[in-house]
């Protein structure tokens, strides 16, 4: 009898899935030392975006400009030659990466010391309060 295999017999071999590593984004506050215009794409939006103003004729730029009759904030468009003659004076920018918006290594230090320092000044609050209002022992004599 020949054994015929399961659906799952046959996708085990096919189907191995790994797992990936989440991609490591450069942090938004380094890249905007670097002189990236850190921005999103849309109002509201939690995703930023390193951008920059190195395009050339017919690249995708995107507005970020406030939104007018000719040109809405986040719309990509192509570059002409008037958006390249005039690229430093209007808010033209080429998407350059996505970026994590949360502190980098150093300011993950600075806030563990200084969340340290607060929990150690609350404690010592919390002494001074409690040696106030402890109840006099009354001595009997």
């Amino acid at each position: 009898m020949t054994h015929i295999k399961r659906f799952i017999e046959l996708n085990e071999r096919v189907a191995t899935h790994k797992e990936f590593k989440p991609e490591k984004l450069p942090y938004c506050v380094d890249m905007e030392t670097k002189g990236y215009r850190i921005g999103y794409l849309k109002e509201g939006d939690l995703d930023r975006f390193a951008f920059d103003k190195n395009f050339d004729l017919d690249d995708d730029v995107y507005w970020l400009g406030h939104t007018n009759s000719e040109y809405k904030f986040g719309n990509k468009y192509t570059a002409d030659q008037y958006i390249v003659d005039n690229k430093e004076k209007l808010p033209f920018y080429n998407l350059y990466c996505k970026c994590d918006n949360s502190p980098n290594e150093a300011q993950q230090e600075m806030l563990k010391k200084k969340n340290k320092e607060l929990v150690k000044k609350q404690e010592n609050m919390q002494k001074k309060l409690l040696g106030k209002t402890k109840p006099k022992k009354i001595e009997k004599h």
